[in-house]
């Protein structure tokens, strides 16, 4: 490994840690943090959008007339196979709330819809393995709402 890829690893790891949070930092705040050259910032991100180097999935968006940047660990992703098939049936729940007229809805159906949702996203926010799918359980966890 030479000088020069060695560095850009330990740049990458650097921006990883640093901005991998989920929310969107202008290019030129991630070059002043790092003290790196922007040149070699903006391949590390390139690479890390392009090709998910670093365990990270990050994405580019312009605003104004400058790129922004949001990075986040691939472990925290969960997987569409698992939000449809964890979300679909609390969804068709909630729609049936929303058709009925005011004498027939449920609230409290629509508190523990929203709070199966709550919990979900909490699941996912905590779980490291997240992006891996869905794995089958005899059942979920049951916890009061």
């Amino acid at each position: 490994m030479t000088a020069t890829n060695n560095k850009r690893g330990f740049l990458g790891k650097q921006i990883k840690t640093r901005f991998s949070d989920g929310k969107w930092h202008a290019f030129e705040t991630i070059v002043s943090r790092t003290r790196e050259p922007a040149k070699n910032v903006w391949s590390t991100l390139d690479l890390m959008r392009r090709w998910g180097t670093y365990k990270t999935k990050c994405e580019r968006k312009k605003v104004g007339t400058e790129y922004h940047f949001r990075l986040s660990p691939k472990e925290k992703q969960v997987s569409i196979h698992e939000l449809v098939e964890r979300l679909t049936p609390i969804l068709k729940e909630l729609e049936v709330q929303g058709r009925a007229n005011a004498a027939t809805m449920s609230p409290p159906t629509v508190r523990i819809m929203t709070a199966k949702i709550q919990k979900l996203l909490e699941e996912w926010a905590e779980r490291p393995t997240a992006g891996q799918g869905t794995r089958r359980r005899g059942s979920l966890p049951t916890r009061p709402l």
